[in-house]
């Protein structure tokens, strides 16, 4: 049942691709409704999925301890995937130096609308139902580790109503989350077709090469090299894992959104890899929120990028640094507008670094960004099924 789900992805993907490049333009409008429509249902389920399913694991967790500890290993290999994957890219880039002969052009600063400051104002909800309306994931988040922890204070008499109604609601929109999984090849083509038509329109390999090569490689090798040996540590398949979850890389790419695969993420979690549904409740939700690997790689490699082309050559200590900065920055990342490109555009301006060249990258981000969002995916898979193998060797 695995394998026939999972050649149904590829096959639809792989009719996309034909699809976009032979009648494009006459499908082009079904299409554009088509996903839409699956991005909107995903939308829906992503923000009840994550706030019911935390509040639901804290109350079913027996102790203060063990919360404690499903927290700690999540945060644990959250940041230490990030800072590994920045460090890949650090090592890329010196190999590769791909600011070296680039010449920057003139220009004005590139800028996007509102702030970084705005944005992060729109994470704090007005009222529960901002939450849901906006599709505020950092904010539920932290409303449902909040409504968790009063929960689990309350007197048993009361707790053990509010945690079956916890309960029902995340099986409903788990099962509703099950529905759309199956329905997936169905859609996955109009995702493939609308990605043909970005590459031909907008994507083209120019001097900026040698950058791509440098973001794309460090993701690849973190990707396939790094989580696969973090998988054999644990003892756990490496090509079973990915098999398990194409669902979910595939809707991730295509969507360029881990909030909008979150209930697939869930979905492939619990049925194809068989992980703990109290574990996988609690993971998948809080690293789909931080845990983003491929983030970090974007943000040391542009940012170091555009400082050597405007300011000369970095010593390796400030690489260093700019390691440590760029998991910060990622991990923080999560519901920001544009996502990395905004954090790094940022950081660039904070550093006194020529922005206008930002916008030259954008027709190399759009496909950046689907490598990145597939990426940080397979890592929040790859942390859930290395902390419930953890919890079960502790247990």
């Amino acid at each position: 049942m695995l394998l026939k789900s999972y050649h149904y992805n590829f096959l639809s993907i792989f009719v996309g691709v034909i699809l976009g490049y032979v009648c494009a333009e006459t499908l082009l409008p079904a299409v554009h409704v088509m996903s839409a429509v699956v991005v909107r249902v995903m939308q829906c389920l992503a923000v009840p999925i994550i706030f019911f399913s935390l509040i639901s694991t804290m109350l079913e967790t027996d102790t203060h301890v063990r919360l404690g500890r499903l927290f700690r290993l999540t945060v644990m290999y959250t940041v230490g995937t990030t800072i590994v994957a920045a460090l890949l890219g650090l090592v890329l880039y010196i190999l590769i130096d791909p600011a070296k002969g680039v010449v920057a052009s003139g220009g004005e600063a590139f800028t996007l609308k509102g702030s970084y400051v705005e944005s992060l104002l729109k994470l704090i909800p007005s009222n529960i139902f901002d939450v849901f309306l906006t599709g505020n994931v950092i904010g539920a988040v932290g409303f449902a580790v909040l409504l968790g922890g009063v929960g689990r204070s309350l007197p048993q008499d009361l707790k053990d109503p509010f945690k079956k109604g916890m309960r029902l609601m995340t099986e409903v929109f788990l099962r509703l989350a099950g529905y759309v999984v199956r329905m997936l090849p169905l859609f996955l083509w109009a995702f493939a077709l609308l990605f043909v038509q970005d590459l031909k329109e907008g994507f083209a390999v120019s001097g900026f090469a040698k950058y791509v090569v440098v973001v794309l490689g460090t993701n690849t090798a973190h990707a396939f090299l790094v989580l696969p040996l973090l998988l054999k540590i644990k003892g756990v398949s490496f090509l079973q894992t990915l098999k398990g979850a194409t669902p979910a890389l595939s809707i991730a790419a295509l969507s360029k959104s881990s909030a909008v695969a979150i209930p697939t993420t869930l979905h492939v979690c619990v049925k194809n890899l068989r992980i703990s549904e109290h574990t996988a409740r609690f993971t998948v939700p809080v690293c789909a929120t931080i845990n983003m690997n491929g983030c970090a790689a974007f943000i040391f490699a542009t940012t170091l990028f555009m400082v050597e082309i405007f300011q000369g050559v970095v010593s390796l200590d400030t690489m260093l640094l700019g390691v440590v900065v760029a998991t910060l920055v990622a991990v923080g990342n999560a519901g920001v507008p544009m996502g990395c490109f905004f954090m790094t555009l940022s950081l660039l301006t904070g550093l006194g670094v020529p922005t206008h060249m930002m916008g030259m990258l954008i027709p190399f981000f759009a496909v950046l960004d689907m490598y990145e969002t597939g990426i940080n995916v397979w890592s929040d898979v790859v942390v859930s099924r290395c902390i419930h193998m953890d919890l079960q060797h502790k247990s």
